[in-house]
């Protein structure tokens, strides 16, 4: 895996690529499968799509995510590096969340067992640079 520029086709690429690497889940575990998209307003958008048996992470929209975020760049990169608390993003108006959010709560413990997808594409994990 390569270090992609935050964003990015490649990094989107990327992410699908450290997701095809998670393991299934063990089976009963979340409500699955859950679709979340993530609209960038002056970039780009993707989507998660986390089955039981894989997770998938796409370019463009799909037409009805059960969860969605949508922010600017500037808010995306600050919340991608560290710098701002997702939570404080919403409180302040930056990031909009829509569909049923209830559903991250019902997959928390997915969400846990799939690690920091985000973290591993940042920091290049298996870069063979």
């Amino acid at each position: 895996m390569t270090t992609a520029a935050h964003l990015s086709p490649e990094w989107i690429a990327a992410l699908n690529e450290a997701a095809a690497l998670h393991p299934a889940f063990p089976t009963g575990v979340g409500d699955l499968p859950v679709t979340i998209g993530y609209l960038i307003t002056d970039g780009p958008s993707w989507y998660m799509v986390i089955g039981a048996d894989r997770v998938r992470v796409l370019p463009g929209n799909v037409s009805s995510p059960d969860v969605s975020f949508s922010t600017d760049a500037a808010t995306a990169a600050e919340i991608y590096e560290g710098r701002i608390d997702p939570l404080r993003a919403v409180v302040d108006g930056d990031l909009e969340i829509g569909g049923d959010p209830r559903l991250l709560m019902a997959n928390r413990d997915v969400l846990e067992a799939m690690g920091d997808l985000f973290a591993t594409v940042r920091e290049g994990i298996g870069d063979s640079r």
